[in-house]
């Protein structure tokens, strides 16, 4: 079973445009797996998308 172990969001200026971020981590209850993501948008339209699956020994 996953859990959500950690919210985060930002606001910057990008290119002279503003930009805005969600981020989500989710860790497995073992602790050892953790699935995070995050998605940005900017004013131009620009858009970014990030993921990442780990292991942690």
């Amino acid at each position: 079973m996953l859990r959500i172990s950690r919210k985060s969001g930002f606001a910057a200026q990008l290119k002279g445009y503003g930009a805005v971020g969600v981020g989500v981590t989710y860790r497995s209850e073992s602790g050892r797996w953790l699935v995070n993501g995050a998605l940005s948008v900017t004013g131009s339209g620009g858009t970014g998308v990030r993921t990442q699956v780990g292991y942690e020994f």
